[in-house]
């Protein structure tokens, strides 16, 4: 319990402090969202390289855990090859659908593309675009 509570306290320290600043205007958003941009690109790709090269890997307990990865990655491209054979769908929605098979949220926006956006007189037509196109649903669908 004190582990989690030492790993999880300075990043409320640090939120607190960048609600403190900005609350006294000594940091405006502008300033925070180069700060932001800096530490996604630059700060957590360097931590998380330098916590990876200083791990000691046991990979008796992890080949399972990869074995089991790659079997299952393998299986869902096989299977959504089979299905896109099955159903004779051409190259490029061919491409379309086996990556949206690896991810939730692109394959929920092809098939909102497929059934509704191919009638035009489904009410939230435009919104459902929006989504599949540019990934800004701020609308509710």
């Amino acid at each position: 319990m004190i582990a989690a509570f030492n790993a999880v306290l300075p990043v409320f320290l640090l939120m607190v402090l960048g609600f403190f600043l900005f609350h006294i205007r000594l940091m405006t958003g502008e300033f925070a969202a180069h700060l932001n941009r800096l530490v996604y690109w630059i700060g957590l790709p360097s931590l998380l390289f330098r916590e990876i090269a200083t791990q000691t890997l046991d990979w008796g307990s992890v080949s399972n855990i990869l074995l089991a990865f790659f079997l299952a990655l393998s299986g869902t491209i096989l299977i959504a090859y089979a299905i896109s054979f099955f159903q004779k769908m051409d190259e490029s929605t061919t491409g379309s659908f086996v990556q949206a098979a690896l991810s939730w949220k692109p394959w929920v926006y092809r098939v909102a593309h497929r059934f509704v956006l191919s009638n035009p007189s489904h009410p939230r037509t435009d919104a459902i675009a929006r989504c599949a196109c540019n990934g800004s649903c701020r609308d509710r669908i």
